[in-house]
């Protein structure tokens, strides 16, 4: 196992942190939800308006889930949590503004449709699997998701480690210094953020990596140090944020 991280550890850039830089407190550079979608789109012209028609199916995708068996190619979508669509973009940005991923990491989401042009408009539901992004300043790319009815988050892509670091496919567990455990979909978020409010310099995870638990550490982004492949936004979080400042200022004062 020492070998393997070794290995792992000299194909990404060295790049260890300065330590006599401050850590940024901000260390998002993008989040985002993603939505497995069992269908694709293409936007037609009906009825003198654009909207987008199914034309593929994933019906494996649909296995198990009965609330999805209107989907089918030809039909029409007019319409997400009561906003008018116009494309499969428009589609996954209603999702997003207007849903919550639930406990099983599932959108449930009230569609507006037309089977065909001689029958009647249906309200159905659309339930999709969704998966939590987390992009970091350090070049740690994380993903969550629900396994077995559980958040589990994974290790995704890295830009430097070494031997005692993160490495792709190390699925987290647990924070020592905080205590905390990586259970829900935004954990790793919200300890990370911790981390760096209190200028903590590295958090100290505890991984699941071929079949073992070990600890990694995984160095937080400082003020002029850049890991990543270019340079990080000024507004920090370039996707959706997941931590309103209202929400920040709460688990801060209180961590749950």
């Amino acid at each position: 196992a020492r070998a393997e991280a070794l290995a792992k550890a000299a194909s990404v850039i060295p790049r260890p942190p300065l330590a006599n830089t401050p850590i940024l407190e901000d260390q998002f550079l993008q989040t985002r939800w993603e939505y497995a979608l069992p269908f694709e789109t293409e936007p037609q012209i009906v009825g003198g308006e654009t909207f987008p028609v199914v034309t593929s199916v994933d019906t494996e995708a649909l296995v198990g889930i009965e609330e999805d068996a209107w989907i089918e190619p030809g039909v029409v979508i007019y319409a997400v949590n009561g906003e008018w669509v116009s494309d499969m973009a428009a589609i996954e940005r209603f999702i997003r503004l207007s849903t919550i991923p639930d406990a099983q990491g599932k959108v449930t989401t009230s569609v507006r449709i037309r089977p065909s042009n001689e029958s009647e408009f249906q309200h159905v539901t659309l339930v999709a699997p969704t998966t939590r992004w987390v992009e970091l300043k350090n070049g740690v790319v994380l993903r969550t998701e629900s396994v077995d009815g559980k958040w589990r988050t994974t290790v995704d892509a890295i830009t430097y480690s070494d031997e005692n670091g993160l490495q792709p496919g190390d699925v987290i567990l647990s924070e020592k210094n905080l205590g905390k455990s990586i259970d829900v979909s935004e954990s790793v978020e919200i300890i990370v953020d911790l981390l760096a409010f209190k200028e903590i310099d590295e958090a100290s995870f505890t991984v699941s990596r071929n079949g073992d638990e070990i600890t990694a550490r995984m160095p937080l982004a400082r003020d002029d140090l850049w890991w990543g492949s270019g340079k990080p936004s000024k507004s920090g979080y370039a996707g959706s944020s997941p931590l309103p400042d209202a929400l920040r200022s709460s688990y801060r004062a209180d961590p749950w």
